[in-house]
């Protein structure tokens, strides 16, 4: 990349640069500021370390709009996916908001470009069959969540390696499960049991996840008054939201090929797609 004249971000270290960095027009930037995937936002504002969604978004926006041709931007809340196929709510929560924020810089730059802006918000399918207010409680009780201090998908996988009562101990500590009911620590013990036993086929279960950590997962997210159906991808229908030049071609449901094309006519690109 650099030999090629583009401005390198690399690393944790590279991100006090980043965040001083105003970009110039005709600069080509890349940035990557994790060997994977970024912290879940839960995990990553407790130390700050990493630009967040809304940062990376202005200032590719901030880059971008520079060009007197335009410009197309993507932005994606991976991380909500990963955390919603764990059955973490506090990591689906907070990541959401995450991407609420990053939406907010792309709004900001509506506003301000009203006229030759187009804005949409969509994802590209639901995960976990995630599902609130079971019979009489209507409203969603989130302390436990608030107070949860780690994601559950990231720093809980694996931890449980056949000592029970130092297991208790880190959920008690970092996920503020220090009570639990009968029913709660009954369900603990039981994927602690299959683990212990390497009963057959565990992966398969649980998704591929460990059985522990799915326990303390749906224990949180129930407490939250949420409850998950599956470990995978669904069929629920999904939100498609457009503010901006045309945004009303982008009304009603459409299948997410029909997306694509429209975004394509609206920008007056051949994608070569036959419909």
């Amino acid at each position: 990349m650099k030999k090629n004249d583009y401005r390198t971000f690399v690393g944790s270290e590279s991100v006090a640069s980043f965040r001083g960095y105003h970009p110039k027009t005709g600069d080509k930037v890349f940035a990557a500021f994790s060997a994977s995937h970024v912290p879940y936002e839960i995990d990553r504002i407790k130390t700050n370390h990493l630009p967040s969604l809304a940062e990376m978004t202005e200032k590719g926006i901030d880059l971008l709009a520079k060009n007197k041709d335009g410009f197309f931007l993507m932005i994606e809340g991976g991380r909500i996916d990963h955390a919603s196929h764990a059955n973490d709510i506090a990591g689906t929560i907070f990541d959401t908001l995450a991407f609420d924020q990053a939406v907010q810089k792309a709004l900001d730059f509506y506003h301000k470009n009203p006229d030759d802006t187009l804005v949409i918000v969509t994802g590209d399918h639901e995960t976990g069959g995630m599902g609130m207010g079971f019979g009489k409680n209507y409203f969603m009780t989130l302390d436990n969540v608030t107070h949860t201090k780690e994601s559950i998908e990231d720093k809980l996988q694996g931890v449980y390696q056949g000592n029970r009562s130092a297991f208790y101990q880190h959920i008690a500590a970092q996920f503020d499960l220090s009570t639990l009911s009968d029913e709660e620590k009954s369900l603990i013990e039981t994927a602690m049991n299959a683990v212990d036993k390497k009963a057959p086929n565990l992966k398969n279960l649980y998704g591929g996840y460990d059985p522990v950590a799915i326990a303390v997962a749906h224990i949180t997210s129930k407490r939250a008054g949420v409850y998950w159906t599956s470990y995978a991808h669904t069929a629920t229908q999904l939100p498609l939201s457009a503010i901006g030049v045309q945004a009303d071609k982008l009304g009603g449901f459409k299948d997410n090929t029909q997306v694509a094309q429209t975004i394509a006519e609206i920008m007056q690109v051949n994608i070569g797609y036959q419909g």
